[in-house]
């Protein structure tokens, strides 16, 4: 076989097995900590550090920072959460919950193309 051949399958399989592992975006269904936190639609895990009761998440998402505090604000108060600290200003927004035992935070900012969004949830 030609030496260019073997050049073409090499990059092919690379280029194939480099596909096969990104990371794909989150659908509106799949979750956080087995169904604490949904994922926004289009999310993209970019970190992930949980530990027993308490998870960090860092996410990138395709849209704005308002649209993100508004989706996570309802999405949490679906889930049961009170009401707590929200606030957007300009490319930034943070939400704060809190239900007793329990607290959610979300800090939102806009870079690029996307918002970069660090999620924790602590408690029992």
């Amino acid at each position: 076989m030609p030496k260019r051949h073997l050049i073409f399958i090499g990059l092919a399989t690379s280029l194939f097995l480099a596909l096969l592992f990104l990371p794909e975006p989150a659908t509106a269904q799949e979750v956080l900590m087995d169904g604490e936190i949904p994922l926004m639609e289009g999310a993209r895990v970019v970190q992930e550090k949980v530990e027993g009761s308490m998870g960090h998440f860092v996410l990138e998402v395709p849209a704005s920072v308002a649209d993100v505090v508004d989706f996570y604000r309802q999405a949490m108060a679906d889930q049961g959460w009170p009401p707590g600290s929200v606030s957007t200003i300009g490319d930034r927004g943070a939400i704060m919950l809190n239900d007793g035992q329990r607290q959610f935070a979300l800090r939102a900012e806009r870079e690029n193309d996307h918002t970069k969004v660090i999620l924790m949830l602590t408690g029992p």
